[in-house]
């Protein structure tokens, strides 16, 4: 049957139903016209409304060797090199573009398809394309603007094409506007999508990767990419997609570097070896949410903004607005970090769970270093970590917000003093609030090395440090050039937990203790070491830098030591002292004498009656 007639005949019934809404008058046949009904005219290589052509998108159909119809189609596939086929069909369409139909069936490719014109869709009914034996090559070659490849299943059978070169799709010029909708990518070498740009040209501007699935990648370069690898990209969205059983050394999900306005939403991520997403080096604009990552597998970040675009934590261009939210991340065989960000300005991740459930030898699950302006909210760490390093790690970054995260039922042995839920190190401007730390094996808080301007407060820590190590603080703060620490209004308890310390301050400058409130069976409830500079320590439950009551010097004396109840030496001006009845022969009184238990209340002479006194002791 002619394809052409069929468009024909399919077109006429589409407007005779058309007109016939409109109550247009009835169709009439007129030789060397053609159909014609009210102003629109179909004739037998065009079609006409008011006398004016309308162009109609070409369309080829090819069909494979195990197609059911064949005779449907334009070209038919001999089951051998069927790119030639593919490839004959493309070139077959107008300059202006046009739709390539791949019936179902399995095609058999040994080279990649070029597609060097502008407006190409080309899809099926989830047809096959097939990498035969010793093929060793990419299935098609990208080199255009507005392309569609949709409803296709790649399978690479990489064991039998061991030296491919790049990805299933690989744009290897400038382009933009590609969509890749609804395919399937079965073990292909290295990435499904790949492009690679420069500085100065990015290798595609609008990348849509919709509905797509990787699975059993078992060959590759190691952080190669995976479902999707770019480097100098533009407006890259990557929405309802997934991978399961990547194996091959370090095999992400999507590899985005050195590109802007990135868009991942919605992605199911099951046993691979690498990130879920690495993406970064000067990158900015970054926005990834509704992320589910499950690991029986050791594996790497969930989540990996990466490095300066010079390669380094330090350099430039610099990371900039990253968003991530609503990542869940579950590894039940080791884990590097979970959520990982380095070098980026402005970063807001937010309602993140991770779960740890086997140690791995550097397992930070969540891991910020060299960032500024960062915002991190309600997100949850349970499980594991390794002996040294910390659920939440904050490190030589300025201008951070921690709130609202919880770190629960966390048991492993531990020894070194930074092991933690949460430790801040080497920052600037750091917030930590409201958070809840429960049933966790080691420290709570700890911050130490070269700080400036810390605050934690309105913090709950329940049953830290549950099996046993040395000096273990729920919050710890120590070690040099911590200056300007702020710990209020933070609240202690302890109900199983016999290792658990309370806060412990020290070598530090310019410190604030307020209104905290420590269990009194907690040991050590409130430490203090060497502090300097300005220090405001007061109404702490558990450190009692507040106190009074009312002492009597006895007829006969003139001097009466009192027990002051403070946690710490008082100084001249902290006591104050007022007799509340006559003085007898008394003339005046002084305070002095302050020792770590004790003042004295000195009288000129004998009073020859006793003397009551009431005293209010404040150490400010």
């Amino acid at each position: 049957m002619n394809t052409k007639n069929i468009k024909a005949i399919l077109a006429t019934l589409m407007l005779t139903v058309l007109c016939a809404s409109a109550y247009v008058s009835a169709p009439t046949i007129t030789d060397g016209i053609g159909f014609q009904y009210g102003n629109v005219t179909v004739g037998s290589d065009n079609i006409q409304i008011g006398g004016a052509n309308v162009t109609r998108t070409a369309t080829v159909v090819v069909a494979a060797a195990d197609s059911l119809h064949p005779e449907q189609a334009d070209y038919v596939c001999d089951g051998v090199d069927d790119q030639v086929e593919i490839q004959a069909a493309i070139d077959a369409l107008p300059s202006s573009g046009g739709t390539i139909v791949c019936l179902n069936g399995q095609y058999n490719f040994s080279a990649a398809i070029d597609i060097t014109i502008n407006n190409v869709m080309i899809g099926g009914s989830m047809a096959t394309f097939y990498m035969t034996d010793g093929g060793n090559s990419n299935f098609f070659e990208i080199k255009h603007d507005n392309i569609v490849i949709e409803n296709v299943i790649f399978n690479g059978n990489t064991a039998n094409n061991p030296t491919a070169t790049d990805a299933a799709i690989h744009i290897s010029e400038r382009i933009s506007n590609l969509r890749v909708e609804n395919i399937i990518f079965d073990d292909v070498y290295n990435a499904g999508i790949k492009g690679e740009g420069s500085a100065d040209a990015n290798i595609v501007d609008h990348l849509y990767v919709i509905s797509c699935y990787g699975k059993n990648f078992s060959h590759g370069v190691e952080h190669g990419g995976g479902v999707v690898y770019i480097d100098y990209g533009k407006n890259i969205h990557i929405h309802r997609c997934g991978c399961e059983n990547f194996t091959y050394a370090h095999a992400n999900f999507a590899k985005v570097i050195h590109s802007s306005n990135i868009y991942i939403s919605d992605i199911d991520i099951t046993n691979i070896t690498g990130h879920g997403f690495q993406i970064g080096r000067g990158s900015e604009n970054i926005y990834i949410s509704n992320i589910n990552y499950y690991s029986d597998v050791e594996t790497l970040e969930s989540v990996c903004i990466e490095w300066a675009g010079d390669g380094t934590h330090t350099g430039t261009p610099r990371n900039k607005n990253v968003h991530i939210s609503d990542v869940t991340h579950i590894s039940n065989a080791g884990i590097n970090n979970g959520v990982f960000v380095w070098t980026t300005d402005d970063v807001f991740l937010s309602n993140c769970y991770i779960e740890v459930n086997t140690v791995a030898l550097n397992n930070k699950p969540y891991s910020f270093q060299y960032n500024t302006n960062m915002h991190i909210e309600n997100c949850i760490f349970s499980g594991l970590i390794a002996n040294g390093l910390s659920a939440l790690m904050v490190e030589n970054c300025e201008d951070v917000i921690v709130s609202d995260c919880t770190f629960f039922d966390s048991t492993f042995d531990w020894s070194h003093e930074y092991t933690s839920a949460i430790r801040i190190k080497g920052s600037d401007n750091v917030d930590v609030i409201n958070c809840n730390i429960y049933n966790f094996s080691a420290k709570g808080i700890v911050v130490t090395d070269t700080n400036t301007n810390v605050r934690i407060y309105n913090n709950r820590l329940c049953d830290t440090c549950t099996t046993d190590g040395a000096s273990c603080y729920a919050i710890h703060v120590y070690g040099n050039s911590v200056t300007g620490v702020d710990v209020s209004n933070n609240r202690l308890i302890k109900t199983d937990s016999d290792n658990m310390l309370g806060i412990r301050i020290s070598d530090n400058t310019d410190v604030s203790l307020f209104r905290n409130i420590v269990d009194s069976n907690i040991s050590i409830m409130i430490g203090i070491g060497t502090i300097s500079g300005y220090d405001r320590i007061h109404n702490n439950k558990g450190y009692t830098t507040e106190n009074s009551g009312t002492a009597t010097l006895a007829t006969g004396t003139t001097s009466i030591a009192v027990d002051h109840g403070l946690a710490v030496t008082p100084a001249a001006g902290d006591i104050g002292v007022t007799p509340i009845e006559t003085w007898g022969n008394m003339t005046k009184f002084w305070i002095g004498n302050y020792t770590s238990t004790q003042f004295t209340i000195y009288a000129d002479q004998n009073p020859g009656q006793d003397v009551d006194f009431a005293w209010k002791a404040i150490v400010l």
